[in-house]
């Protein structure tokens, strides 16, 4: 089955055509595996870009549900119900998340594959610093951000859009015993890549540079990894490390490359490796994921 590029923008007929072609229902699995697993990055891609160039309200909307009914019927999570997932840390302690059921507008409320995987990590790269301060972009749900204050004592800064926030704060405090354990703190605050606050007029919590930013599942479409490279070199101390992870989707491979060249040329040079993760939808196909430590040049 051929699929239209995400990078080419494709029409609301265009994605409408193919999207009448992929089996649902009682043959949701009648392709073949390498074909449906190429289908499923494709869906996730279209809904990661919210299809922004489609200026018609009613047709995007129309094709956001039709796509995300055809990723939770892959998942099985179709009916499924808001539910509490619990995530279990390096340390055997288990961070409990609320996540509402599947649809296309409650996607930033779920915890993508990326942040699973670095949680991990982090306790593996970093040393306990109960004054190191960090930020993460993109947020979610605050799995990552509860784990790195948890495991690692670090002062998170967390942010996403506002209609997620609020059922971050929630997971925060759920999760508020295991944040402050090791003296931890997590702050949860609005950040919109495309309109971040001006120099001039920066709140408290962005007033200091960061030493460290993480960015997980950032890069799904050239203007997102372009928005993350600019909050970077806003917030980033000089000393600092961004910390970067995204599944190896076919569909995004060129987005992927031309934000990592972006990186290298914004001065930036990197510790980089390879693992095996899983698309948190259920999916029965594992991904690729490439995890990055940028730091700045001695040249910069």
């Amino acid at each position: 089955m051929d699929l239209p590029l995400i990078k080419a923008k494709p029409s609301y007929q265009q994605i409408k055509a193919v999207l009448n072609r992929i089996p649902s229902g009682d043959h949701v699995w009648d392709l073949d595996g390498d074909d449906e697993k190429r289908i499923l990055n494709w869906l996730v891609g279209l809904i990661a870009t919210n299809m922004e160039w489609i200026d018609n309200t009613d047709e995007k909307e129309e094709l956001l549900v039709t796509i995300c009914q055809m990723i939770a019927e892959r998942s099985g999570r179709l009916a499924a119900p808001t539910k509490v997932r619990t995530f279990t840390m390096n340390n055997h302690k288990d961070i409990r998340i609320l996540e509402p059921s599947l649809t296309y507008d409650t996607l930033g409320f779920k915890t993508w594959g990326s942040a699973p995987l670095l949680s991990a990590h982090l306790p593996e790269w970093e040393t306990p610093n109960s004054s190191l301060r960090a930020l993460e972009l993109g947020s979610g749900t605050g799995l990552l951000g509860i784990s790195a204050a948890h495991q690692l004592g670090w002062q998170m800064v967390c942010t996403d859009l506002p209609e997620i926030v609020k059922n971050m704060e929630h997971n925060v405090l759920e999760n508020e015993d295991l944040v402050h354990e090791n003296n931890g703190a997590v702050e949860c605050h609005v950040l919109d890549w495309m309109n971040p606050p001006p120099d001039d007029d920066l709140p408290n919590w962005l007033a200091q540079p960061f030493e460290r930013i993480i960015a997980s599942d950032c890069v799904y479409e050239t203007n997102f990894g372009r928005l993350a490279i600019a909050l970077f070199l806003k917030y980033l101390a000089k000393d600092g490390i961004a910390i970067t992870e995204y599944p190896l989707r076919q569909t995004h491979l060129g987005e992927i490359a031309e934000f990592e060249e972006l990186m290298h040329e914004a001065g930036f040079v990197r510790e980089t490796g390879e693992e095996t993760g899983q698309e948190d939808f259920g999916s029965r196909y594992p991904v690729a994921c490439r995890w990055s430590r940028w730091r700045y040049s001695n040249s910069k």
